[in-house]
């Protein structure tokens, strides 16, 4: 049986722990309103010294979380290769992840609807408790070596591609530091043997060991415990036969725990390979041992410390060092809650010359900060700022929000089975609670933390990764000596017995699944599926369209009197409104950029960087300083950014839709009005000026190092070059030529008339984006509690009230206007020194149908093939050719894309997708790939429905007949595998005809020739290009 040990409300979402009576396995659920189900299953863990393993060698720290996903798709009641995501698929999911970190390992699970969570919980149960760890399995999916001499195995590349990135490598050497030898390097792969992880999960991976999370909407739980009871009839089983150990818990052992060892005065430097040893391509992170976990209060207290010190443009460590030293592009910070917490402060994109800086003057700034004081009401602000932003992650993500501190809980804390057991985990979930107790800590408090644990009193460490071309071309010639001396070791004859070896594993793991092993597993209900309650309309001209209803009359009724304001406003543009369920609310101002010119488009970047950090104009004519500004969106809202598309972009990354730019802000339901007196003010009212013109670019230009040194969006720019004209967005924000554009700039700043031009230009461009006729307008919110008046509307509009003339809106157009014809056949392949593997990008020509029912074919049929476990990831991922691929109907570009990153072999990933979908067209798909397909897709949909702020905004800019993903989900039941083999054959089939496509790739330089030879036996005519020439590029 099971008991309840406590019960509670968090944010309404009702949270119990149980424990079953008989094995120990704890049981968190969590009742949100969400389609999704959410899972994690949590192992806690510990590196230490045993008879099969050492505490530096990485057992569980970094291989266990690359080749636990793998091996363990071998289950003992299922033993094929893959049916696992197969069925998790089939039950509405979209495959299955796990990750590890220095204390536990968890495997995830995200499932639309509680049905199919429950259909698939004891098969992933079989799963994480007993995986067949076979030697076979081993040899393919973790570490083998091949009749070459060189390693091989999915996990072995998944390593070798992530390895060696300076975040990596600087993340590492800190931990190192902080916590001890972690091992992980993939020398110790080599070495690792299949005997070493059976007797690692024997005495980790049992269920005392073992808690489940488990997330969503349901009524009762009772259920979801009798199937977990169901299966400890299994556990107890095998507890009887097995030899298993007395159980330990892990972290209980004092000696084990990290201690606060002497820090370092001279900071330690790392080296990442990298082509460009100059420029801004550094980084320096400062960090310290805190607190035990178990002190909650002063945890809390440091998280908000951090974030008075980087969180906002105007915090400490951000206007020291960004704005006014200009010695990196951004400061940010990251938690490790351990047994003994940390920190660490990173400072990202730091010039060569710059490096050693950091640590002096982030010591000068606590000694300042000391002398000086807190400032109050920037304590204030930060506080109400983590509590809105809380609040905010509790009503979208419940579930992952609330799973830390019940992982931390499971780990660390009390496990009695008492009251107060229940209480410790309460106190702890309580984000409110514990930051409104932050507002009445006193200034000397913070002061006295500060000193405490950012002076050298805490031991401090300072780690600064620098690029070095010397480091990459030993990595390069290290991996050669390695093979070579394999190669002489163990001759011709023993590497064909490898050879061989590897050959027989494969066959054994690629036993096909029995369809009926996986078809007893019942596919769900689409039917059945609970979806949040949601409905929306769309004013134009005064007249009410596009009605989304819902069943909810009360909903309707708020939804329809918000329209009446709208229309009652004057408003000249476009609005939609979106009622659903919520504490909040979001403002969307898109604005169409296609009346632009193309000189005026390569200036967006820079100019929506800027419009949040400008000066604004009052209506009585005076000027409101900029970090009033800054104060103002940080104090008011729970977030805000603009850019390029309708979805917040990273960096300065366009996104889809990024033919028009938009405002996004996220404020609190009762200041919605406040919300918008927001937009108007950074629309209308800022005045662009030199100063924060000056700020934002040598910021950008610092930022973007990080992208023209990466090789997917090398590729991508390249590629966007052949596929769409100069005017598109998409390559007015080519990044490598936006950056060498930023830094002429800065280059030219000291010359008045060249900076005034180029502020002149910026507030032109402005003026010209906030043309009316260019504007639409999204509000979602609970319209039944917070509503906008008419006079609200009209008094917040974002353009200047002058005479307007009658015209049509200017829309936002998709990309494919702008499309031009690719070069058939041909491929470009450029090759830098700062990657480790290929980055693949090949498109062909597409024009798409907007029809709902053929576009959701389409979508099923690239969901079949491209699916976890599905026939492209048995080809190409499963067999370590490639860490990650997908092909995409890129409908509003014109374009069907195949990519592939992190990839070992491009030329035989291309071959075996082409092999792949040739199968298909032959053959046709197994029903048991059509319903994997199916049921990925549904969850795809489910979660649109889970963000319906989002959802909506988007179907509103591309002006979607379906208007809520409801349509999309009664469409997917009509499908047939018939029409989804005809759509591959007719459709996807294209993809690899030579003759059609083009391609751009970014590989390892001393990888061009083979790959270039490769390619062209494929048939593609091949052109190479130099990363110099490619990286110095300009718009001119």
């Amino acid at each position: 049986m099971f008991r309840l040990i406590g019960s509670s409300s968090i944010g309404g979402n009702q949270v119990s722990l149980y424990r079953l009576n008989r094995t120990g396995l704890t049981v968190y659920t969590i009742h949100s309103d969400s389609t999704i189900v959410n899972s994690y299953f949590v192992v806690p863990t510990e590196a230490i010294d045993t008879d099969y393993s050492r505490k530096d060698d990485g057992l569980p720290h970094t291989h266990i979380r690359y080749f636990f996903i793998h091996l363990a798709s071998f289950i003992e009641d299922y033993p094929y290769k893959g049916i696992l995501d197969n069925i998790a698929n089939r039950c509405f999911a979209q495959g299955t992840n796990a990750w590890t970190d220095v204390d536990h390992t968890c495997f995830t699970l995200e499932v639309a609807g509680i049905e199919g969570f429950m259909r698939i919980l004891p098969i992933y149960l079989d799963h994480v408790l007993y995986p067949r760890l076979t030697e076979s399995a081993f040899i393919t999916e973790v570490h083998s070596i091949n009749e070459e001499g060189e390693d091989e195995g999915v996990v072995y590349s998944e390593m070798e591609s992530v390895q060696n990135t300076y975040s990596e490598i600087m993340s590492r050497k800190m931990l190192h530091l902080l916590y001890g030898e972690s091992g992980g390097d993939i020398a110790n792969l080599r070495s690792l043997r299949v005997d070493q992880i059976r007797r690692f999960h024997r005495d980790f991976y049992r269920p005392e060991n073992l808690c489940l999370i488990v997330g969503g909407k349901w009524e009762d739980d009772t259920p979801l415990l009798q199937a977990v009871l169901a299966f400890e009839d299994k556990i107890l089983g095998k507890r009887a036969r097995d030899d298993i150990p007395p159980y330990q818990r892990p972290w209980t052992d004092e000696s084990l725990i990290p201690q606060h060892a002497p820090g370092s005065a001279e900071p330690v430097v790392v080296e990442f390979p990298s082509t460009e040893e100059e420029g801004s391509n550094c980084h320096v992170t400062v960090g310290a041992l805190t607190v035990p976990l178990s002190d909650v209060k002063t945890r809390s207290m440091l998280e908000v410390l951090l974030s008075y010190l980087t969180d906002s443009v105007n915090s400490v460590f951000f206007r020291a060092f960004v704005s006014e030293q200009k010695v990196c592009g951004a400061v940010s910070y990251n938690l490790y809650e351990n047994s003994t917490a940390a920190y660490e402060v990173v400072f990202s994109n730091v010039q060569r010359g710059d490096v050693t800086r950091i640590k002096p003057a982030f010591d000068a700034l606590i000694q300042d900060t000391l002398r000086d004081g807190i400032d109050a009401r920037r304590m204030e602000d930060t506080i109400r700022s983590l509590q809105r932003r809380a609040c905010k992650e509790l009503e979208d993500s419940p579930v992952a929000t609330l799973s830390d501190p019940m992982i931390l809980h499971f780990i660390y804390g009390d496990r009695s089975g008492s009251a107060e057991e229940f209480q410790q985990l309460r106190a702890q979930l309580d984000t409110q609670s514990i930051l409104q107790e932050m507002l009445a800590v006193p200034a000397a408090a913070w002061l006295d933390l500060l000193a405490r644990f950012f002076t050298p009193r805490a031991a401090l460490f300072t780690v600064i990764a620098v690029p070095s071309a010397a480091t990459a071309d030993a990595l390069a010639a290290e991996e050669q000596e390695v093979v070579q001396k394999r190669v002489a070791t163990l001759g011709e004859a023993g590497l064909e017995a490898l050879g061989e070896r590897a050959e027989a594993a494969q066959r054994e793991n690629e036993t096909p699944i029995p369809p009926a092993l996986v078809e007893s597993v019942a596919m769900p209900s689409i039917g059945a599926l609970f979806y949040r309650e949601q409905c929306s309309c769309e004013v134009v001209e005064k007249a009410v369209v596009n009605v989304c209803t819902c069943s909810d009359q009360g909903m309707m009724a708020a939804l329809k009197q918000q329209a009446t304001e709208v229309a009652n406003s004057g408003l000249l543009y476009p609005t939609k409104c979106i009622q659903y369920n919520t504490e909040f609310a979001s403002i969307s101002v898109i604005l169409s950029t296609q009346h632009l010119t193309v000189a005026e488009k390569r200036l967006l970047p820079i100019l929506l960087s800027c419009l949040e950090e400008c000066p604004q104009r009052r209506a009585d004519g005076s000027l409101r300083p900029r970090e009033e500004v800054i104060d103002a969106l940080y104090r008011d809202t729970v977030s805000h950014s603009l850019q390029l598309g309708v979805q917040e972009a990273e960096g300065y990354s366009p996104n889809r839709d990024c033919e028009g730019a938009s405002l996004l802000l996220e404020v609190p339901g009762e200041a919605l009005e406040r919300g918008l007196e927001l937009a108007e003010d950074v629309l209308v009212h800022g005045e662009v000026e030199a100063e924060s013109v000056h700020r934002v670019l040598a910021r950008a230009a610092k930022q973007l190092e990080e992208q023209v040194h990466g090789g997917e969006a090398v590729s991508m720019a390249l590629l966007r070059r052949l596929m769409l004209r100069e005017e598109s967005n998409y390559n007015c924000f080519d990044p490598l030529r936006t950056r060498n554009q930023m830094m002429a700039w800065l280059r030219r700043w000291d010359q008045p008339a060249e900076r005034e031009r180029l502020v002149r230009a910026l507030q032109a461009v402005r003026e010209k984006l906030i043309d009316p006729h260019n504007i639409q307008l999204c509000i979602a919110a609970d319209f039944r509690k917070h509503s906008l008046s008419a006079a609200a509307l009209f008094a917040h509009q974002f353009h200047k009230r002058t005479v307007i003339q009658p015209a049509p809106t200017l829309r936002v157009l998709p990309s494919n206007r702008f499309a031009q014809r690719t070069p058939a056949g041909r491929g470009v392949i450029c090759g830098m020194k700062d990657v480790t593997t290929a980055s693949f990008n090949l498109v062909i020509p597409h024009s798409s149908t907007d029809a709902l029912h053929e576009r959701m074919v389409a979508t099923v049929a690239k969901n079949v093939l491209t699916g976890f476990e599905g026939p492209l990831w048995r080809a190409i991922r499963g067999k370590g050719l490639s860490y990650d691929f997908s092909v995409t109907d890129r409908r509003d570009q014109g374009f069907l894309y195949f990519c592939l990153d992190d990839c070992s072999a491009p030329a035989d990933s291309y071959q075996a997708a082409m092999e792949v979908v040739e199968e298909v067209e032959e053959n046709g798909i197994s029903s048991m790939d059509f319903e994997s397909g199916c049921g990925s897709t549904c969850y795809a949909l489910c979660t649109k429905m889970d963000s319906p702020s989002l959802d909506g905004v988007v179907r509103f800019t591309r002006q979607m007949k379906e208007l809520s993903a409801l349509a999309e989900l009664e469409e997917l039941s009509k499908i047939t595998k018939e029409e989804v083999e005809e759509c591959i054959r007719t459709m996807w089939k294209d993809l690899f005809d030579v003759e059609k496509g083009c391609f751009v790739m970014t590989c390892p330089q001393d990888k061009v020739e083979e790959y270039m030879e490769d390619f062209k036996e494929l048939g593609f005519e091949i052109e190479v290009r130099e990363y110099e020439t490619v990286l110095n590029s300009s718009f001119d």
